[in-house]
Formats: structure tokens, C-alpha cells, sequence
């Protein structure tokens, strides 16, 4: 009895046994498809994502050009602007040796020589003139036999110029007070005139002269 009793005991156990193994596995193959699930639907999001975020570069064809029209259009106008200069250049220097850049460089210091006379003739700062004209015009028209003859040939009669001071306010300054002047003429490589173009006729507005390598004002001598 006591044997009958022992050996259905042990088989109940092997039961139990059984089943919880049977559960164990069913649980862990359970486990595995949903492990197995979540790759495979993960694994095609996560490329597509990557997709998404790296999209593809299309190909560029690039195209070259025989002609540029921007740079035709930079050359068309350099030429326009150096035209005029090349002209006024042979006008300027005429039969006088003097290169391009030389030509270039007296006009501009004329021209702001100028520029800086203009403001002393509208405040008639005789001292700071004298400073612009040459030592030779400064000699001959502090003469006072010179003088005389440049008032005798005034239009006005009757007036007297009695000091060089009185030759730049009455004189000098009339004469060229408003005048717009642009270009210069070579006599010598030295000596120049300045004047106002007008109809293709030069208008002499000033003479300048180098002395001690600086361009100065040059009054000239009366003709007899």
C-alpha cells in the first residue's frame, strides 16, 4: 500500500516536471518569435530613416562656355574709358617726348594744384599764391617798370598796378575767376599750358613751369 502510494507520488512529480518544462520552452520560443519579430521590423525603419536623411545628390553637368559675357562686357568698357585718354594723351604731348605715364602724373598734380588755387583766389590769399608762382614771374612782375606797362594795357584806364599784390587781385584773379579747365599742352617736357577746350580751340587759362622738380604757377613776360 505504502509502495502503491510512493510510486504514484513519483509520478505526479515527473507530471509537474513536465509540464513546467513544456511552459518554460513555449515561453522562451514565444520570447524568440517576438524577439525575431522586432528585428525584422525594425531593421527596414531604421533604413529607411537613413534614407531620409541622406537623400540622394543629383548629378550636376557642367557647362564651359567659349566666351564670358561678363568679362566681354569689362573689356568693352575698358576700352570705351582708355580711348579718350590715348587721344587727349596725343593731343597733349604732341611733338614733346614724354611717356604715358609721366603725362599722367604732371595732369593730375596740375589739376589739383589747380583745384587748391581756386580756394586761395576766393579768399585772395596773396602770401599763400606767391607760394605757388615761380621765382622768374615773381622777379619780373615786382618791377615797377613792368607794372606800368601792364596797366597801360588795362581796360580799365586810369588804374595803376602798384605791387605784384595788385597784379594777382586785379588781374590774375578776373582773368580766370569761373573757368573750368581739363587738359594741359606740352611746350617743353617742363613747361606746359593749361587750358579749356572749347569747339576743338584751346583756351589758356595758366602756364605752369617745373622748377626744382615741383610744377609752379609761370606769369609770362608782356610781349612788346
Amino acid at each position: 500500500m505504502i509502495k502503491t502510494r510512493y510510486t504514484i507520488s513519483i509520478v505526479i512529480l515527473i507530471a509537474l516536471i513536465s509540464c513546467a518544462s513544456e511552459k518554460n520552452s513555449a515561453e522562451n520560443t514565444a520570447e524568440k518569435k517576438e524577439s525575431t519579430k522586432e528585428i525584422v521590423f525594425e531593421r527596414p525603419q531604421e533604413i529607411q530613416e537613413s534614407k531620409e536623411e541622406t537623400p540622394e545628390i543629383p548629378k550636376i553637368e557642367e557647362k564651359v562656355e567659349n566666351s564670358s559675357p561678363i568679362l566681354e562686357e569689362s573689356q568693352e568698357d575698358f576700352t570705351k574709358n582708355y580711348e579718350p585718354i590715348d587721344e587727349e594723351y596725343a593731343r597733349s604731348v604732341g611733338e614733346v617726348e614724354v611717356d604715358k605715364d609721366t603725362f599722367e602724373f604732371d595732369k593730375a598734380t596740375i589739376l589739383q594744384k589747380i583745384k587748391e588755387l581756386s580756394i586761395i583766389m576766393e579768399k585772395k590769399q596773396y602770401k599763400k599764391w606767391l607760394t605757388f608762382v615761380d621765382s622768374q614771374s615773381v622777379s619780373y612782375w615786382t618791377k615797377p617798370i613792368n607794372l606800368r606797362k601792364a596797366s597801360a594795357r588795362l581796360s580799365v584806364k586810369g588804374f595803376d598796378l602798384k605791387s605784384l599784390e595788385d597784379y594777382f587781385k586785379f588781374v590774375f584773379i578776373p582773368a580766370r575767376k569761373g573757368h573750368f579747365v581739363e587738359e594741359i599742352r606740352y611746350i617743353s617736357e617742363n613747361f606746359v599750358k593749361v587750358v579749356s577746350v572749347k569747339n576743338d580751340s584751346d583756351l589758356i587759362f595758366y602756364y605752369f613751369k617745373k622748377e626744382n622738380n615741383e610744377w609752379k604757377i609761370n606769369l609770362p613776360p608782356l610781349e612788346d
